[in-house]
């Protein structure tokens, strides 16, 4: 099926991944003008005749709960500092997946295979699976009354649920690669690009050395891979070749494709080109995935409920921090679990005797495995530290988030939570518990 073409224009250099808009602010008054033109009643036509059950459009639906299968199953634990899959599990999950690829690597990593690394994005991004600690190992599980929602679902609900897990809020990080860099670095800003380049014949791959070396990282083949399992590309992958991972001969693109990333450009365009709009996302329920509802609920009125999470449990207690600046520095501090992060960085900056007279951020990862950073009032963002409190904080004991103090010096101390003790009358927090380790001058005397 002829791949659709999108209508707006763009400057684009010699090079096929250079994408230059002659400025930006030209090029979103471009894609606004032509996004109605791009979305024609051929495509709305494409999305009200398709159905959507474990086989089609793509084999997604299969393939995520052969995934969440093979989790539960096993005992897999967290690789490395990213939390990856194992890797001598890779291989088994690969080979029981609609469409396994063909690696001929003497180590595979996740990565190698992007079909898998495609299904743990949206695992992680939809809540259904998390970390659990297992002596000192962590260890994958199914989130219960995540799992619990999940199977309410009927077909055409857990598609949309996956699409959003995907386009709005499947962060790189989750991966273990940089997340952020704005519209020109979004997965659907990648997709668009992609279709872009893919003429009615097909999109020839491997005779196109520049495209296959260069052009494919770009677009990201964990995104390549999922596109194709959602139906939205058919790709024709060659045999496996030594020393390389997954070998696409040939993309071609699909008219459903077409017409879904279409109407997702239209969905962007409402919030003015950026999912996380805080107009948008201050009244609507984060735990909610239902994004994408009001553009495709239409098209799909099988689309009756919605994916919902449970808020995080807030343990009451009294919290333990160890807190060090490098190896042999180090200081043990208590806090209540209703003390914000403001309190927090207070007692640490009390502890190594620095003056609180610059700016904080303390950064960790969420529950989806995506770097959440809470600022000093004074930087404008929310939740900012003196609206976050400790008990809000998705730490299990060992993990360690980073606290980073004064932007221009950067002393960045290491905070390791430790403990939920009992909170009982009289004790008073935050206390210094244990001193280790002299600290170093904040503002050391570079003359003496």
């Amino acid at each position: 099926m002829r791949c659709f073409r999108f209508l707006f224009e763009i400057g684009v250099c010699s090079s096929i991944m250079k994408y230059i808009p002659l400025n930006k602010d030209n090029f979103f008054g471009r894609l606004r003008q032509n996004m109605k033109a791009a979305f024609s009643p051929a495509a709305g036509k494409l999305l009200r005749h398709q159905t959507i059950d474990e086989n089609q459009p793509g084999s997604i639906l299969r393939d995520f709960g052969i995934f969440l299968n093979f989790v539960r199953e096993r005992e897999l634990k967290a690789s490395g500092i990213n939390h990856l899959l194992p890797m001598d599990s890779l291989g088994e999950l690969n080979a029981q997946l609609a469409k396994p690829v063909e690696i001929a690597l003497k180590r595979p990593q996740q990565k190698s295979y992007p079909n898998i690394n495609g299904l743990f994005l949206l695992g992680r991004a939809l809540g259904l699976i998390g970390l659990q600690n297992r002596g000192r190992d962590k260890i994958f599980v199914l989130e219960t009354e995540a799992l619990s929602a999940w199977h309410e679902l009927n077909a055409t609900e857990r598609y949309f649920t996956l699409l959003e897990g995907w386009i709005v809020r499947g962060s790189p990080e989750i991966l273990g690669e940089r997340g952020g860099g704005g519209w020109y670095h979004h997965t659907l800003s990648n997709l668009v690009r992609l279709f872009e380049q893919i003429p009615a014949e097909g999109l020839q791959i491997e005779g196109n050395p520049k495209f296959r070396d260069y052009g494919l990282s770009f677009f990201g083949l964990h995104n390549i891979a999922l596109a194709e399992m959602f139906g939205w590309l058919e790709i024709e992958s060659g045999a496996g070749q030594q020393g390389r991972s997954w070998i696409i001969e040939k993309i071609g693109g699909t008219g459903f494709g077409s017409a879904v990333v279409a109407q997702l450009l239209l969905t962007f365009e409402a919030l003015d080109f950026n999912w996380g709009n805080e107009e948008f996302f201050g009244e609507h329920d984060r735990l909610a995935f239902d994004t994408l509802k009001p553009s495709f609920g239409s098209y799909f009125p099988e689309w009756r409920g919605c994916f919902r999470l449970s808020p995080a449990e807030t343990i009451p207690g009294v919290y333990i921090f160890k807190v060090s600046l490098g190896k042999k520095t180090w200081r043990r501090i208590a806090v209540s679990f209703d003390d914000s992060l403001d309190v927090l960085s207070e007692a640490i900056l009390a502890a190594f005797q620095f003056d609180n007279d610059h700016l904080h951020e303390f950064s960790f990862r969420d529950r989806f495995g995506i770097r959440e950073r809470i600022g000093h009032p004074y930087l404008d963002k929310r939740p900012s530290t003196d609206e976050f409190t400790i008990g809000e904080l998705p730490l299990q004991k060992g993990e360690v988030m980073e606290y980073l103090f004064d932007f221009g010096d950067s002393w960045r101390f290491d905070v390791e939570f430790e403990n939920i003790e009992p909170q009982s009358a009289g004790r008073k927090t935050p206390q210094i518990l244990e001193t280790h380790g002299k600290a170093p001058p904040q503002y050391p005397d570079w003359e003496d």
